[in-house]
């Protein structure tokens, strides 16, 4: 009797163990990564170019998913402009989408706030470019009565293609 429960016993370890080897490696990875959204980030910041008179108050990467920076732009024509790297460390392609912060009322006036990019999906290990851009206005010919400064807000947001 003792000998049939260890060869039931043995039968039941090597049919577990064996469904074990069969399981599929990548749906383990999978569910680790697809819910950590720092695998897709803000690397570096380059060629920033300034036209006329504007000041950078600040340029700073908060954390690897939001950029946030402070100018102050004077008259019509001037010009803030940068690119920024986003890496993706994903073992599978994401769809990037960029959201900017909202302007107020008086920046939307005056101001052209644009983050241009020429990919949408992003592969896996893959880095992409985007340029961010904010103009004064050159088409105002009425000067608002202080310079105006704004505080710029960008976030990545990426979901698995």
């Amino acid at each position: 009797m003792k000998l049939s429960y260890k060869i039931l016993f043995s039968l039941i370890l090597f049919i577990t163990l064996g469904y074990l080897f069969f399981v599929p490696e990548y749906n383990v990875k999978g569910l680790f990564e697809k819910n950590n959204p720092n695998l897709v980030y803000f690397t570096s910041i380059h060629d920033i170019q300034k036209i006329g008179m504007v000041e950078e108050n600040s340029l700073l990467l908060i954390d690897s998913q939001n950029l946030e920076f402070d100018i102050s732009l004077s008259i019509p024509g001037d010009q803030y402009s940068f690119y920024v790297d986003i890496q993706n460390d994903n073992y599978f392609p994401v769809t990037v989408e960029i959201l900017s912060s909202e302007l107020d009322e008086l920046s939307k006036k005056y101001l052209n706030y644009n983050v241009l990019s020429d990919k949408k999906v992003l592969e896996s290990n893959d880095r992409m470019t985007v340029q961010v851009i904010v103009e004064f206005k050159p088409e105002i010919t009425e000067l608002p009565e202080c310079d105006i400064v704004t505080h710029f807000n960008t976030q990545i947001v990426a979901t698995q293609a």
